[in-house]
């Protein structure tokens, strides 16, 4: 009885034993599958697409008739609007950073500073078409100067009208020879109207007399805009000149830089020694 256990035990252990080192192989297979980096230079497979996500992709078949619509919307707001522009009169600005900055662009607003320079207040330029940006500031003399000179050619072509129509048609009315003979002296005389008078209809005309922008400068949607400075002049075929070739535009743009940059030590330098010599110059020498 107890050899049949023994044998019995000894069997089971193998089989179990055999069946433990398989599945071992199997997991420890998988596992190194698992960690090894994915051939190629594919796609690494990790979609969670439903079942049916064909139904529900997004196409985007529109894209040239939203082109044409917008188009056309900005058509009809220009015929609406005319002669106004669309837009408001933008600086002439400088893109930021080194890489960007000789370029030039429509900025956001005009400062305060040019507004002054050019005789308006910036409640009254935004009313004309003008924008204005109380963040942005002047850092350079050339700046300021040409945005007042923008300002300035803007106003001269400007055509500032009420937008009621029937405040340019409305005609002074005749004045009667019998009222004017009732009238006593004192009433003859002239009085200062106060300054919102109503007209028709109880409106009030000082109100209603808002400032619109009619100009002949519109340019698009852009009011003076830019204009290109990239027009390059032909010139005819000619041999170079070794000067030339020995020229390279980025060392002289680089100690351009640098003489800006030293510019104040190099004074100061050249000064010290200018004042040792003036000091010394006449008892040193032997």
């Amino acid at each position: 009885m107890n050899v049949q256990l023994e044998k019995r035990r000894k069997t089971h252990y193998k089989n179990n034993r055999k069946a433990a080192f398989t599945l071992l192989s199997i997991w420890t297979r998988d596992w190194e599958g698992s960690a090894m980096a994915p051939k190629g230079n594919g796609v690494i497979p990790n979609v969670h697409f439903h079942k049916k996500w064909q139904r529900n992709v997004r196409t985007w078949f529109k894209q040239p008739l939203r082109k044409k619509r917008r188009r056309n919307t900005r058509r009809m707001k220009a015929r609406r609007v005319a002669p106004r522009p669309l837009g408001r009169l933008r600086p002439a600005v400088r893109c930021p950073t080194f890489r960007y900055h000789t370029k030039q662009r429509l900025g956001k607003g005009f400062t305060l500073e040019e507004l002054k320079g050019a005789g308006l207040n910036k409640r009254y330029a935004q009313t004309v078409g003008i924008a204005v940006d109380y963040r942005r500031t002047n850092k350079s003399v050339e700046s300021l100067q040409q945005n007042v000179q923008r300002l300035k050619e803007y106003k001269s072509r400007l055509i500032i009208i009420p937008r009621r129509c029937d405040v340019l048609t409305k005609k002074p009315e005749p004045k009667k020879e019998e009222d004017d003979k009732d009238k006593k002296p004192e009433d003859t005389k002239d009085k200062k109207k106060p300054a919102g008078g109503k007209g028709k209809k109880g409106v009030d005309v000082a109100k209603e007399r808002k400032q619109v922008v009619l100009s002949k400068l519109v340019r698009g949607t852009t009011v003076m805009g830019l204009k290109s400075h990239c027009t390059i002049k032909s010139e005819k075929a000619r041999v170079i000149s070794k000067r030339e070739k020995r020229f390279c535009a980025f060392d002289a743009l680089r100690r351009a830089r640098s003489t800006a940059r030293n510019w104040g030590q190099r004074a100061k330098k050249a000064r010290e020694a200018a004042e040792d010599a003036a000091v010394t110059g006449g008892s040193g020498k032997k």
